[in-house]
């Protein structure tokens, strides 16, 4: 099992749990200066890949089996707040106000989610991987649809929250404002119970269900039923202030432990050993002393997951992305092109409207520039072409004789009509 924490001073570490003569032991494994910030979130995927963010607004990326930086991230335009792997896939937020969806091991990014009109601070995937949350301090709970890659629903909150936390079956999900801890339940959508801390919440996990695990600025590690609303343990880690909490179950050698790791902001790393089956009662197995700053942790463990990666599983997302910047590319090319040429690829229905609009105003299919062009000759060849037209006949038409009778009728009564005028002005 590796523990690996940031800090402050821009280097992440990473400690090793042993067993030495039946003891549990913390050895240093490995130190990186990755980051020229302080280092404010980290997350461990199930396959090894440890990614960090930072206030240097990048993503660094380190394969903790191969032990081999993989690189950095560069697309989010502020601090990095909050990263999740789920489903080989990497979650991110950040202060810029978006939520950004990348490809674990090609570290494409496949979609960036725009809600929130200031930071977000963090963000918490359901267990089906088809929704995600997030919250921010514009006071807003934003609900995305991730195989739609759509934004589902906006509520707004009383505060500004800092943590969000789905259960592990997906019946509940939790909200931190401040000392606070909100539980909703997703069938009603509303507040099921309020958990108060007696001071500021910094982290939390879920080690059943319903049974939540929370740890802040008191240096407390508290236990509590949110079915029932009570608390249930409470345990004195003697630290000031906990900044990073881990939650770790494993069945080696048929044993159903659950060892708990925290870390505080004056550099120490405690583990836990838990027992959740009827009474909680927690025993300190061993501490470690970093010397730095504490800021944030996450655990990995060597052992394989029995749950499987799924490589395809948002790749609707990336469809509707493609389409999306196809449309943009068949607009772009209707404006640029000035010969009026109908492409290929456009409609049906934009092809019998064009049609209609020829037929109706008896336009040529030409385009309207050629006509132009046309108009614009010099005037000889214009009354030139007049006079072609003017003398063109019909095939099938046969010539008028006009009578010399029909001339003399058309000039006496011309002259007639002349003589009245003068008449008239006369009298």
């Amino acid at each position: 099992m590796e523990i690996v924490v940031g800090t402050y001073d821009d280097v992440v570490l990473g400690y090793r749990v042993v067993n030495v003569a039946e003891d549990v032991q913390i050895e240093a494994s490995f130190t990186d200066n990755c980051h020229s910030g302080c280092v404010k979130c980290i997350a461990a995927s199930e396959k090894g890949i440890l990614a960090t963010g930072s206030t240097d607004e990048t993503i660094r990326l380190l394969n903790l089996r191969k032990m081999r930086e993989l690189g950095s991230l560069v697309h989010h335009n502020g601090s990095v707040t909050s990263l999740q792997f789920h489903r080989g896939f990497l979650f991110s937020t950040s202060d810029d106000g978006t939520l950004c969806l990348w490809r674990a091991f090609t570290w494409e990014c496949m979609r960036t989610f725009k809600g929130h009109k200031s930071e977000v601070n963090c963000v918490s995937v359901h267990p089906s991987g088809k929704l995600a949350l997030t919250v921010g301090k514009d006071k807003t709970l934003h609900t995305w649809n991730l195989i739609t890659g759509r934004s589902a629903y906006i509520s707004n909150i009383r505060k500004s929250a800092e943590l969000v936390c789905w259960s592990p079956n997906g019946d509940y999900y939790v909200i931190v404002i401040n000392n606070e801890i909100d539980v909703y339940s997703v069938e009603t959508a509303e507040v099921c119970s309020t958990i108060k801390a007696s001071s500021r919440v910094n982290c939390l996990e879920f080690i059943k269900d319903d049974v939540l695990c929370y740890g802040g600025e008191g240096g407390d590690l508290c236990f509590h039923d949110i079915s029932t609303n009570m608390p249930l343990h409470t345990c004195e880690t003697k630290t000031t202030r906990i900044k990073g909490l881990c939650v770790w179950k494993h069945t080696e050698n048929e044993k159903n432990e659950t060892q708990i790791a925290v870390a505080s902001s004056d550099g120490m790393i405690k583990l836990y050993r838990a027992d959740v089956h009827e009474k909680i009662t927690t025993n300190l197995l061993t501490e470690k002393s970093t010397g730095f700053r504490i800021t944030c942790m996450a655990m990995f463990s060597s052992t394989p997951h029995s749950q499987e990666q799924s490589s395809n599983f948002y790749d609707s997302i990336s469809d509707t992305n493609k389409e999306k910047t196809s449309k943009k590319k068949k607009r772009k090319a209707k404006k640029a092109n000035t010969s009026g040429v109908v492409e290929d690829n456009v409609t049906e229905v934009t092809d019998i409207v064009k049609s209609d609009k020829h037929e109706n105003t008896g336009m040529s299919e030409e385009s309207p520039k050629k006509a132009k062009r046309k108009a614009g000759k010099s005037e000889g060849k214009e009354s030139s072409q007049k006079k072609v037209k003017l003398e063109s006949k019909p095939e099938n038409s046969s010539p008028k004789v006009v009578s010399k009778e029909s001339l003399v009728k058309v000039t006496d009564k011309k002259k007639k009509k002349k003589a009245n005028k003068k008449a008239k002005i006369a009298s």
